[in-house]
Order: C-alpha cells, then structure tokens, then sequence
C-alpha cells in the first residue's frame, strides 16, 4: 500500500472512530466470526496460502480469498474508541486461521482469539473462556456473525448479536451498535422499574404520549446519525459463568 492510500485509510478509520465517540457507546468487547464476516471464504481451504495483494490471499492452487474490504477500518476505529476485538471462530485449523489474520494485517488489532470447533459445532464454549479471559459479562459483548444458527445460540448467553449478510462493514457495525444501545437502553428502564416502579410509571406515562415511543425515536436518533456520517465519508480501500444453555440442533 502506498503513502497516500495508508493516509487516507487512516483518515477514515480515525472518522469513523470519532462518529462512534460521538454514539457514546457503552459495548466493551465486540466479537467477531472469521469465514465470511471478516473474509469470503473458508481459511481451511487456505492452508498454505501467501499474500497476493492488499485484501486477497492466494492458496497454491491459484483460488484466491479476499478480505472484505472495510474490515481493517472497522477493527481500527473500535480499537482507537477502546473496545476490545476478540474472535471466536469453529475453523479446525487454528494455524491457518492465524496465518491469514498476519497475512491481512489483522492479528495487531485482535485482543484475543477462540479458534476452535465447539460441540456440535456450538459457541457457547468460546463466550465462556472469552468471559473468563476478558473479565466482561456477556451483557457488555456484541457479536457480529454470517451464521443465523450462531447468532441465536449466543444470544441465549445474554449477548447481543448482529447477523451480518456481505461481511463486516461500517454499515453491519452502526446497525449492530443501534441493536445494543437499544438493548441496553430497555435493561436500564427495567432496572429503573424494579428499584422504582412508581418513577418508572411516570416515565412511561410521560413517553406514552409521545407518537412514536421514546425506544423507536432513540433508533431514529441513532439511524440520522449513522446515516449523516455514510454520507460524509467515503472507505477508502487497497486493492481489490455458572448457567449452562443448549445450542440450537446442528442444521
């Protein structure tokens, strides 16, 4: 990558690190999966494979896997803000999962890293020793994953989950930050609830008679935001605890 290309995408990732400061974000560690959320492709497949540019690594067979191309700004924005990145991912092969996060440029922006496959292909096991290593309640950690079967099963820790469709993007990442701000905004009023029902009763009497209810205009709040920082910044890229829950059925 050139001067100017590393400048521009350190401007970016450094906007996008100040529009999240702007969010106030409270999340302490986001997770992430590896095969088709950080790249489009299964890294077994890639054993033995050698950078071929900036976003794509070359197995010797000649196929090529590309990296989708804002994760870096991704992973560098929450970095500067803060919060801790982990990835928990049911690649067998861990050493060839590691050898294409170095390959990408990805490892220095990694805190920690579960690469494993769980039972029954499950990763609850991962969140456990995640929990364990990072000393934070699952209720503070948002994981963004390609897989439905995966997103349902974390969630049944108390995490807040984001089901990404073309890989992590800035897009996936506000929208899985509005997910866990209006999460954690409804946890707050029930706590204010349960410590005083009365005050919480005037609060909802008060917001009753506002059209659109205090959560939906709180998302709006967050939607125009998002939506001003898309439209002012371009991604500049290279180159092409104790309780045991059960895991969805295997589908």
């Amino acid at each position: 990558m050139d001067g100017k290309r590393r400048r521009e995408q350190g401007h970016t990732a450094s906007s996008l690190a100040d529009h999240l400061r702007s969010l106030h974000i409270s999340v302490k560690v986001v997770v992430v999966d590896l095969d088709y959320t950080l790249w489009k492709g299964n890294c077994i497949d890639y054993q033995g494979a050698t950078l071929f540019s900036e976003t794509e690594a070359a197995h010797p067979s000649g196929k090529r896997l590309a990296l989708y191309p804002e994760v870096p700004v991704v992973l560098k924005a929450l970095r500067s803000c803060g919060v801790a990145v982990a990835v928990a991912s049911n690649a067998p092969s861990r050493a060839t999962a590691e050898q294409l996060l170095r390959l990408f440029g990805l490892a220095d922006l990694i805190d920690h890293s579960e690469i494993f496959y769980g039972e029954k292909g499950c990763k609850h096991a991962h969140f456990q020793r995640l929990r364990k290593t990072l000393t934070c309640s699952f209720r503070n950690m948002l994981f963004f994953d390609d897989m439905p079967r995966n997103v349902r099963d974390v969630e049944k820790l108390g995490c807040c989950t984001h089901l990404v469709k073309r890989g992590l993007a800035v897009a996936e990442l506000l929208a899985g930050l509005r997910e866990y701000q209006m999460r954690q905004s409804a946890a707050t009023g029930l706590r204010l609830f349960l410590d005083n029902p009365k005050r919480a009763k005037h609060v909802a009497e008060h917001h009753s008679s506002v059209p659109n209810g205090p959560d939906i205009q709180a998302e709006q709040q967050l939607q125009l935001q998002a939506n001003a920082f898309s439209s002012h910044t371009t991604i500049t890229t290279t180159d092409p605890a104790a309780t045991t829950y059960s895991c969805s059925a295997k589908s």
